[in-house]
């Protein structure tokens, strides 16, 4: 099953292993388990940053709790180099994993957080937070 979703947080699992928790347009806030991120081969560990809008592919069927990722792409990044920056997204990314780890699923969630980081990158609350 192929999902879009932004992450909000993650949790090393052993060595090489993360469990994410994300916030998806088909299920809402979810946790998987992503396996070998950490590997010296993998390249990918630049998509475990806060607010990072990604697809990726889930296990058909389920063994666990926890749903696994089998491939995983970033669609947009709200990198900055700006200390200021990167701080509110951390904080941000942070109070939304608390909210809506409570929250049922619907499409409201999905399309206001969608806007919300479409904002930010146009760098409209910039001049507001800033100035």
């Amino acid at each position: 099953m192929t999902d879009v979703g932004y992450l909000l947080s993650y949790v090393r699992y052993g060595d090489y292993d993360v469990i994410v928790h994300c916030f998806t347009q088909k299920m809402g806030f979810q946790s998987y388990f992503l396996r070998g991120i950490y590997s010296a081969k993998n390249k990918k560990k630049a998509y475990l940053a806060p607010l990072n809008e990604i697809t990726f592919v889930t296990d058909e069927y389920y063994k666990s709790n926890i749903v696994n990722i089998k491939k995983i792409e970033q669609c947009k990044s709200l990198y900055s180099n700006d200390i200021r920056i990167s701080s509110m997204i951390f904080f941000v990314a942070e109070f939304l994993s608390q909210v809506l780890k409570t929250e049922v699923k619907q499409e409201i969630y999905t399309m206001r957080l969608r806007s919300f980081v479409m904002l930010w990158r146009e760098r409209i609350f910039m001049h507001i937070l800033f100035s």
